[in-house]
């Protein structure tokens, strides 16, 4: 329409795919042709203020673990992952969040290593475009706090004609490189020394779901479990077993639902034993329940080269329906599927066990230049 191309920004001039820079994961490439000084992509900025935001409490993670009786056995990294992705200044609080591809620009410039340093194509400058985004630059940072809304915009400038398929890099800015090469500096690697995959790491799982058949993976471990693709909402109540505490009494009412192995307080099953204190039913609670769920792979079925299948026992979230409700206070549901597909199974990491949350994962937010920076928003000494 008239007003989309007078208003509007063109979001499909870049496509992203593997960056020609190794190890950096994908990158944002040139769809056509781009003069110099043409806006590459024009992203909404989410708005967030402090860092403590993307800081996770170490202390109040154990001491909730410890109320709970649950040993606290892992390092994990004290900043989120999503900080990488936040545009900023270092004497500013506010932290701005790319709605768009715009995250998926990487850094380069003439002071990296020789092999693939090299000027930037691109930079970014603030978009004019929009009246109120205008306004917000010349207003302190407490009129931005009061929008309910993304209302600043950054946009990636073309700085000389970028060819097509050509990969578009931003500098990040001397403070994020100086941090980067500090961290390849004092790198360890969590792998083994002989060279084995590290067991959390995300290459572990991608090659574990490569061999979904192999029943060395079948038990759950310290760092990952298994899912499975299920709609709960569609599970009937009668293929449900609930798992009661140990402590529950069972009332006479329960008899017949132990009798017929629907209700009880363990469940031995293939490899597993089941009981409430089983950490997928926790899982569970914070799962999609009309998508997937926590499941353990209770056996084979034997070969099928063309529809390979898995016996699996899915655990459920809370359970608040009816019935048994009535005379367990906390029943724990489960359903028992013979013959689960296997292509619908998949190995995930832990919480707090995948590579992003690792203690020596790189953090820092990408710097917006001074020179383009609003003075009035440098608000930290």
């Amino acid at each position: 329409t008239a007003s989309a191309s007078e208003n509007g920004h063109c979001l499909d001039h870049v496509y992203v795919t593997d960056s020609t820079i190794k190890q950096a994961g994908k990158g944002c490439f040139a769809r056509r042709f781009l003069k110099k000084n043409a806006v590459v992509l024009s992203s909404p900025m989410l708005t967030t203020f402090g860092k403590e935001r993307f800081e996770i409490n170490i202390t109040e993670i154990r001491e909730q673990l410890k109320k709970e009786g649950k040993e606290y056995d892992i390092e994990i990294n004290e900043e989120l992952l999503v900080l990488n992705y936040h545009f900023t200044h270092p004497k500013s609080s506010v932290y701005l969040f790319p709605t768009t591809s715009a995250i998926m620009f990487n850094h380069n410039s003439q002071r990296m290593p020789t092999d693939y340093g090299r000027e930037p194509n691109a930079k970014l400058r603030w978009s004019t475009r929009n009246e109120k985004n205008n306004l917000l630059l010349q207003r302190p940072l407490e009129d931005l706090k009061k929008e309910p809304y993304s209302a600043i915009a950054l946009d990636i400038v073309a700085t000389r004609d970028i060819e097509v398929d050509e990969e578009v890099f931003i500098d990040y800015g001397i403070k994020w490189e100086e941090a980067w090469k500090m961290h390849l500096q004092n790198w360890q690697s969590p792998c083994s020394k002989d060279g084995g995959v590290a067991s959390h790491s995300s290459r572990a799982i991608r090659l574990m779901n490569d061999d979904k058949s192999n029943p060395k993976y079948y038990p759950w471990s310290k760092d990952r479990f298994t899912v499975c693709g299920v709609n709960w909402n569609a599970v009937k109540v009668k293929d449900i077993i609930f798992v009661i505490h140990e402590n529950e009494t069972i009332t006479p009412y329960l008899n017949a639902l132990v009798q017929e192995q629907r209700a009880g307080k363990a469940y031995q099953v293939g490899l597993a034993n089941i009981t409430w204190h089983h950490p997928g039913f926790q899982y569970a609670r914070l799962a999609a329940v009309n998508r997937r769920l926590p499941c353990v792979i209770i056996g084979d079925n034997g070969r099928n080269e063309e529809k390979p299948t898995l016996q699996v026992a899915i655990l459920g979230p809370k359970w608040r329906g009816g019935g048994v409700a009535h005379f367990i206070s906390t029943p724990r549901p489960m359903k028992i599927v013979s013959d689960y597909p296997v292509k619908d199974i998949e190995f995930m990491n832990r919480p707090f066990k995948s590579d992003m949350h690792w203690k020596g994962a790189f953090r820092h937010p990408i710097n917006i230049p001074d020179d383009i920076f609003p003075p009035q928003w440098k608000d930290l000494s």
